[in-house]
């Protein structure tokens, strides 16, 4: 019991001293704002803007992980082979250069075109309001299964 409890300590303190390094924090502090900016994107339904910002954010926690990789390496708490082979993981994961710009995939675009097209659709029978087009209206102000002649026929 003894021995756990010091270990506790121990592995507490050393995850603190790889949080309070100036490099993981920095890049913490990055990952805190790239978060935020893609929530306030996310708020204001701007589909492109969050797709470009979740990659930005997912860049950004790689880097975080990589500030705190390394210092783990300089503490001895990791040997420098297995830092970079979670490195190329976390890189392959982005499934994208860093660099590279490019649009959202075929599901976003196509998402986006049909909500477009909803609201289209929406606007426009908005716009018609209470033109007649020919279809059978129910409710209570057009009477018992009147249609568009109002003889009680269907279309």
């Amino acid at each position: 019991m003894v021995v756990s409890v010091m270990g506790d300590e121990l592995l507490d303190r050393r995850k603190e001293t790889v949080r309070n390094d100036p490099f993981v924090r920095q890049a913490g502090k990055i990952t805190e704002n790239a978060k935020h900016q893609l929530m306030m994107a996310v708020e204001a339904d701007d589909v492109r803007e969050s797709w470009r910002l979740m990659r930005v954010f997912s860049r950004a926690v790689v880097l975080r992980e990589d500030a705190e990789d390394e210092v783990r390496v300089r503490l001895g708490l990791l040997v420098q082979h297995e830092a970079a082979r979670r490195k190329l993981i976390r890189r392959a994961d982005l499934a994208e250069p860093l660099g590279a710009e490019r649009a959202p995939g075929p599901v976003a675009t196509l998402l986006t075109r049909a909500a477009n097209w909803l609201a289209r659709l929406a606007a426009a029978c908005a716009d018609r309001g209470s033109q007649d087009r020919g279809y059978r209206s129910v409710g209570p102000s057009s009477g018992a299964g009147a249609g568009p002649s109002g003889a009680g026929a269907g279309p």
